[in-house]
């Protein structure tokens, strides 16, 4: 993805930090870049503009959700990849912030090295979140977000989607894994699943949609640790 087709939101309350980040963009590249200075104004952007990319300032003014706040709420309804921004990256915010899956990290005060940096690997991740699949025997580009889970099939392996779809493909469970961001896992020796999408758990199934799945024994505990990472 071009860094100039690349459609940029900056969240953050003080306005002059905002247009210094605008402007370091711009000369990194960028040339689609909207500046929200309130989580209302945010929402209403997003409600606008189909981003692919927020800079969000975890520690907004005062009356203000969190930045945090805010990315929880759009993460249940449909993820919008995002880099966090803050003053103190310490273990606790880190932790808290980790369970909307940024791309990254931008600790203040940031140069532009550290922007294109952060940029540069969250653009990475976001080429990944893009998947060429087989509907009705034509390839078709999918976004990742819109699977709910994998199944294996003898040699292939059926993708299920959000929309009722089912996609088919030549190709075995650990390599179409490899190919999926990480907060896709496998949670049984036949399936893979999409944790944005998971409604309801226990130690041995797991509800996605209307669709309860088994948690393999050999998968429990790696299931179990991040789903507790995720909720902590």
């Amino acid at each position: 993805m071009e860094f100039k087709n690349v459609k940029l939101l900056i969240l953050e309350d003080q306005e002059l930090i905002a247009e210094n980040l605008r402007r370091i963009l711009e000369e990194l590249g960028a040339r689609k870049i909207w500046i929200a200075t309130s989580t209302e104004k945010a929402e209403a952007l997003i409600n606008e503009v189909d981003f692919d990319l927020l800079l969000i300032d975890i520690n907004l003014g005062e009356g203000q959700k969190m930045g945090t706040e805010l990315m929880l709420e759009i993460h249940e309804k449909s993820p919008i990849p995002h880099i966090y921004i803050t003053a103190n990256a310490d273990e606790r915010n880190i932790k808290s912030a980790s369970a909307t899956f940024p791309e990254g990290f931008l600790e203040k005060p940031y140069t532009q090295q550290s922007i294109q940096a952060s940029i540069s690997i969250a653009l990475k991740k976001i080429d990944k979140q893009k998947l060429t699949v087989t509907l009705n025997n034509r390839k078709i580009l999918i976004d990742v977000n819109d699977i709910l889970y994998l199944e294996t099939d003898s040699n292939y392996v059926n993708l299920f989607l959000e929309n009722g779809q089912k996609c088919v493909e030549r190709i075995s469970l650990k390599q179409l894994l490899g190919r999926l961001p990480l907060d896709f896992i496998q949670i049984h020796k036949s399936y893979v699943i999409n944790l944005n999408k998971v409604q309801h758990f226990t130690s041995t199934h797991v509800k996605l949609n209307k669709q309860e799945l088994p948690v393999g024994r050999n998968y429990k505990k790696q299931f179990k640790d991040k789903m507790e990472q995720i909720l902590r």
